[in-house]
């Protein structure tokens, strides 16, 4: 296994914060967890980013609200990753935060708005959202 049962929890609770459902379904939902569980799996990503960066942020969860990543308010979850953006962080580190939110942000939108034959967008769901229409 890629990630442990933690880790993947924290996962999915910030992937679901980059891109919240709303009419429309959020980033979970839309299969962006398996499109960067098949990106882990394959070596395409950065594994100790990922493992090392939810492993953290559950940490700063812990530390600012006693309670894990997962288990936060919606608001609590933007929040701090308003904070590790910025890099403002109150526990050690061992990858840089702003990196680690950058890497989670871009792997969720490409997931959600690539080809839903890398795993993500599930039934094509962005593109029906932008008004993309695939031909041929």
């Amino acid at each position: 296994m890629v990630l442990s049962s933690s880790q993947f929890q924290i996962l999915r609770a910030a992937m679901d914060r980059v891109v919240p459902a709303d009419t429309d379904q959020g980033a979970w939902e839309a299969g962006c967890g398996d499109f960067l569980i098949r990106l882990l799996e394959d070596d395409l990503v950065d594994r100790e980013l990922y493992r090392s960066g939810l492993d953290s942020l559950d940490k700063e969860a812990n530390e600012l609200y006693q309670n894990s990543f997962d288990k936060l308010t919606s608001d609590e979850q933007d929040d701090l990753l308003t904070s590790v953006e910025v890099g403002s962080v109150f526990t050690r580190w061992s990858v840089f935060p702003g990196l680690f939110f950058r890497t989670l942000v871009k792997n969720t939108m490409e997931g959600y708005y690539g080809s839903s034959r890398n795993g993500g967008n599930r039934d094509g769901l962005a593109w029906q959202m932008i008004g993309f229409e695939v031909t041929g």
